[in-house]
């Protein structure tokens, strides 16, 4: 989404790993009063937990067992997770908000959708749907971000945001880029991108568990 959004803002092209932070910052790598300089209207990076000061918010949600396979792959990449870490304790780990910064999946998840949902300044978008109709999403986020792009300039942004192009890109950039400068390269950044790989890697018993305890959250995004 970031590079999506990077690309509809700067239709130069040019959108890449080493120039991501100045068109769609991260707020984990700047100070605020940095931050306070971006030139406004300003589109912001966050994995914050509701905030009532953010003011307009798209908010991605994912399928929890592709997220806790994500997760996990990418804190092996960063040498948080020792490799051949059992995958059915860290499923429960997970579910237990014990990985990472910012809480658990549900409580977050929840936590946006009872205050916001329903709201014209919050717009919730599926991974999935995202995937399966990548220019009616993204129409979508340009119409909520104010922008009136043509489909030619929509396709263009796709295109410059495409997965395999993601990939190239971290290739080509990963001892530069600050986030995979220092990480383990037996393991990418941009990994699989797709929808439903839970179904061949993540252990069934591990699925079932995640399908058992947010069985509603889960009904309620409408994931099967």
């Amino acid at each position: 989404m970031r590079f999506l959004i990077a690309n509809l803002l700067f239709p130069d092209g040019d959108t890449n790993f080493l120039n991501i932070e100045e068109r769609v910052p991260d707020i984990y790598k700047h100070s605020d009063e940095s931050l306070r300089l971006f030139p406004r209207p300003r589109c912001l990076k966050s994995h914050e937990s509701f905030l009532a000061r953010y003011r307009r918010v798209i908010y991605i949600v994912r399928d929890p067992r592709d997220v806790v396979l994500s997760y996990y792959f990418f804190l092996l990449k960063h040498r948080r997770l020792a490799p051949g870490s059992d995958m059915l304790e860290f499923v429960a780990r997970f579910l237990d908000g014990e990985v990472g910064m910012f809480g658990q999946w549900a409580a977050h998840v929840s936590g946006w959708l009872d205050a916001r949902a329903g709201d014209d300044d919050f717009l919730l978008l599926r991974y999935e749907d995202l995937q399966a109709d990548p220019l009616a999403a993204l129409r979508r986020v340009a119409g909520f971000c104010a922008l009136k792009p043509d489909d030619a300039r929509l396709g263009q942004a796709l295109a410059a945001s495409d997965f395999h192009v993601m990939q190239g890109l971290e290739g080509r950039q990963e001892d530069q880029w600050q986030a995979t400068r220092h990480t383990d390269k037996h393991h990418k950044f941009v990994r699989q991108g797709r929808a439903g790989g839970w179904k061949d890697e993540l252990p069934p018993a591990g699925a079932e568990l995640i399908a058992k305890t947010w069985d509603g959250l889960l009904q309620r995004l409408g994931y099967a």
